[in-house]
């Protein structure tokens, strides 16, 4: 004798129904402490430039900086606040500036200092555009930071420093920033250093005619992400220059620790130089 279908689907429904009942009511395992994972917060290394305050000018500094849980631009602070392997180079932060807070909303970072801003020396001092600079154009190295806007207590700063407005947001600077002759090392350092950072457009833009016209972008970061895999962990320290009539090769060292116990792994990368219509472009050999 053959059940009609819909009277085993009815069974099926009842059947499911019940199963439900009894497991409604019985009680969760309840996970011991060894059992337990807590969430943890992610964090990455970014390297970046962080500006500061020497002879009257902006002086940068490539860092490796440790991003928790996203904050990139409470990271920079941070890391201003740490300050330079320069005890020579200065920020805000060395002058008795007290911070409350930092915040990203719409590309704007909001930097909250405490009132006592106002009663330290740098506030009236002729270098307080050089300090607050070296912190603007350090969050504008973040491609998601445009400008940053200086709070006191939560409010915009209504009174001009020295002929300078702080009341809306400010924009990066480039004029303060110390120039010096440029060397083929330069334009080497500059090219690993942006991929580090991530910007590999501007990298791309360092290239040789020849060499672009040989890899196309889409070429060049496969390139650079080889070149992240095979230099992770690593940092860059020193380098020498090597020259060739009218072509440089720059040998760059990357270390890093080994294991935790005092040694270190050395890598040296050459890059090869060429001057292209006045300015040094990195010509990639095959």
């Amino acid at each position: 004798m053959k059940i009609p279908i819909k009277i085993f689907i009815f069974l099926a429904i009842v059947m499911i129904m019940v199963l439900f009942v009894f497991n409604l009511n019985k009680p969760y395992s309840v996970l011991s402490d060894e059992t337990f994972i807590s969430p943890t917060q992610g964090s990455i290394k970014i390297t970046s430039r962080l500006y500061y305050v020497y002879d009257k000018a902006l002086r940068y500094e490539t860092q490796q900086i440790e991003v928790v849980d996203g904050k990139y631009e409470q990271a920079i602070v941070e890391a201003l606040i740490d300050g330079s392997n320069n005890s020579s180079y200065k920020t805000l932060f060395d002058k008795d500036v007290e911070l409350i807070s930092v915040e990203n909303v719409n590309n704007t970072c909001y930097i909250n200092f405490s009132s006592s801003f106002t009663e330290t020396e740098i506030w009236k001092d002729e270098s307080i555009r050089l300090y607050i600079w070296s912190m603007v154009n350090s969050l504008t190295e973040l491609k998601r930071v445009l400008r940053v806007q200086i709070m006191l207590e939560g409010n915009p700063i209504s009174n001009p420093i020295l002929g300078q407005s702080l009341s809306k947001p400010l924009t990066r600077d480039e004029s303060l920033i110390y120039a010096k002759d440029r060397t083929a090392a330069d334009a080497a350092i500059d090219f690993v250093d942006y991929m580090n950072s991530g910007r590999y457009d501007l990298s791309y833009f360092l290239l040789s005619e020849n060499t672009k016209s040989n890899t196309d972008y889409s070429g060049f970061i496969k390139y650079a992400n080889e070149f992240m895999e095979e230099t992770k962990g690593f940092s860059r320290t020193t380098y020498f220059t090597k020259r060739m009539e009218d072509e440089w090769y720059i040998y760059i060292r990357f270390v890093k620790d080994y294991e935790g116990d005092g040694f270190q792994i050395q890598l040296y990368d050459k890059w090869h130089v060429i001057m292209e219509e006045g300015s040094y472009r990195v010509e990639l050999d095959d």
